[in-house]
């Protein structure tokens, strides 16, 4: 009786000791598709064990819907495998991993996917790997004869599973939570790094509820009511482009060809170029709409992709301020109008017309497989330009030739190939220049055409984000961390005008949130006093990060932290961004 005792005990510990190996593998297996994998080892044992019981969640809830401890394992290993594998492919063409705000984005993802390719490389494969492991523990506790219908085990598993989930509803979703705040703000390796990715995205989770952060010290009576400047303004057309990853890849790595692209951008007769910081590294256009569109910084927003995560109505844009001058305005994006829930944020934004969708497009042709090219999206803004009325016209359009990936044509088919050797991403680079020329080329032509139009027109055009490669790439020689954060979130931005602008207006580099304001402001437009308040807010502190890291208006790399004058003119910024968020 005493052996038969300690046999059990022993088979207790083994198949204890399986199954816990079993979630630390599959805890590590989520992240093993990231870029900080190999870093995540060194991770405090408390999150690893916190990790640990969110993915021990699905299981237990398996167990005690089956009955069966070796479906429950099963599924849960193919689950964990299938979400390592979207992780993965999700960052190389995202440039984060998959968090709770994508679920907003299914639909949009699925319509892009067709220009991506699945990717088997070394970190797919050693998911694979884990999964084959976990397979052999799997067959290995089969073999300990556990027992596929016991009660009393079924009724522990009840147990532990309302324990569990308890656990997690105190820790993340409950009003004493101890993850409140949103853990992922600019840095999202960094967060995965110290409190691994199960914690992360819970908390992400619980974010999709608390979507904009109230700033530190915030308090209502500290907002001053604030004047237009309207004096004497002028109102002149204006043509605003985002164009789908333009970025001149040279400022961080060393890819020659890439900067000789873009002076035939800079040489165009009369165009004003410079750089603009884009929110977020190798993704979120929406992110980049929103600050463009608002002024508002992403900063205070607990997750990206804002137009399916919040409500665009009531929030001071740009488009309804000019439709208090008369302005017709118009969107046009050539994919599904229900991306990133466009036809309605556009909509709510103020915009009068939405040219949604590529049935709505008459201009379509291909650069190989890559589709949606800029010189045909231009063609279709200029006979809606020309088909406006007499008011002033605003007319903004995003485009999609430059969107990932970057290997759907054959090597044959780039027009530029680099001397430079890149490894595995040699080709993505080239894909990439090739159709990057084309923007040029289109960029050109379009400057030509509204050259000789009379009406007075300022055309604004600025990358949205880098390709998603560009992080992989080796960095140029000489730049430090803190310059490399900022270069890999810089694209370029041009401004042409057929009547005379004020130049004193425009800084040479700019977070995204201030390229309206100084286009408006060089152009003598209508601009409200928040746009006002961006443009000072620019003359002293024209580059900044979510990161804290800032370029001030002497080219100078500054960490807010260390510098409480321009720390505190950035909070009273952020003040009058949260009262516009929350008083819709």
């Amino acid at each position: 009786m005493e052996k038969s005792n300690r046999v059990r005990i022993s088979d207790w510990c083994k198949r204890t000791f399986g199954i816990l190996l079993l979630l630390y593998l599959q805890q590590f297996q989520l992240t093993c598709g990231l870029r900080v994998a190999k870093r995540l080892i060194l991770m405090e044992p408390g999150w690893v064990l916190l990790n640990m019981l969110i993915v021990a969640c699905p299981y237990l809830l398996l167990y005690l819907i089956t009955g069966r401890r070796t479906i429950a394992i099963a599924v849960n290993g193919i689950l964990c495998t299938l979400f390592s594998l979207i992780n993965y492919h999700v960052l190389v063409y995202h440039g984060s991993p998959f968090f709770a705000q994508d679920i907003h984005s299914i639909k949009t993802a699925v319509e892009v996917a067709g220009g991506y390719k699945f990717l088997f490389r070394l970190t797919t494969l050693s998911s694979l790997v884990i999964f084959l492991v976990e397979m052999v523990l799997f067959l290995w506790l089969i073999k300990r004869k556990i027992p596929l219908h016991e009660k009393k085990a079924r009724l522990a598993a009840g147990i532990k599973s309302a324990v569990c989930i308890c656990g997690l509803y105190l820790l993340f979703f409950s009003p004493i939570a101890l993850f409140q705040n949103n853990l992922i703000t600019w840095s999202w390796e960094q967060e995965v790094l110290t409190y691994g990715y199960g914690v992360c995205f819970c908390n992400s989770l619980y974010s999709l509820s608390h979507v904009i952060i109230e700033p530190e010290g915030y308090q209502e009576e500290m907002i001053q009511e604030q004047k237009a400047k309207v004096e004497d303004c002028t109102t002149p057309d204006i043509i605003l482009i985002l164009n789908e990853t333009l970025c001149d890849i040279s400022v961080y790595a060393d890819v020659p060809e890439s900067r000789e692209l873009f002076r035939q951008m800079e040489e165009i007769p009369g165009v004003i170029a410079g750089q603009a910081i884009s929110p977020m590294v190798g993704g979120g256009t929406n992110d980049t709409e929103f600050e463009l569109l608002t002024s508002c910084s992403t900063s205070l927003l607990s997750m990206s992709a804002p137009f399916t995560t919040m409500s665009m109505e009531g929030i001071d844009n740009v488009v309804a301020w000019l439709k208090e001058y008369q302005y017709s305005t118009t969107a046009m994006h050539c994919r599904l109008a229900s991306n990133y829930s466009r036809n309605r944020a556009y909509k709510d934004l103020g915009f009068d017309q939405l040219i949604l969708g590529q049935e709505n497009f008459r201009y379509f042709s291909t650069n190989g497989n890559r589709e949606c090219l800029d010189s045909d999206n231009y063609k279709d803004l200029l006979e809606q330009y020309d088909q406006a009325g007499d008011n002033p016209r605003m007319m903004y359009l995003l485009t999609f030739q430059n969107h990932g990936g970057y290997d759907q044509n054959e090597p044959e088919e780039d027009s530029i190939k680099t001397e430079m050797d890149y490894q595995a991403y040699t080709q993505e680079v080239n894909e990439y220049l090739s159709s990057i020329a084309y923007s040029v080329s289109a960029f050109q032509e379009l400057i030509r055409t509204l050259d000789a139009q009379e009406r007075p027109v300022v055309v604004l055009m600025v990358g949205d984000h880098a390709p998603s490669f560009l992080s992989d790439l080796p960095a140029k020689e000489g730049i430090t961390d803190r310059e490399a954060e900022i270069c890999l979130r810089t694209v370029p931005y041009y401004i042409w005008s057929n009547q005379p602008l004020d130049t004193s207006c425009l800084s040479k580099n700019a977070s995204m949130t201030d390229m309206l304001p100084m286009v408006l402001a060089a152009a003598n437009m209508p601009r409200s006093a928040f746009h006002e308040t961006v443009l000072q807010l620019n003359q002293t502190l024209p580059v900044r990060l979510k990161s804290g890291i800032c370029m001030d208006n002497r080219s100078q790399i500054i960490e807010l932290g260390n510098d409480p004058e321009y720390e505190q003119l950035l909070k009273n910024y952020q003040y009058l961004e949260y009262q516009m968020l929350t008083s819709q």
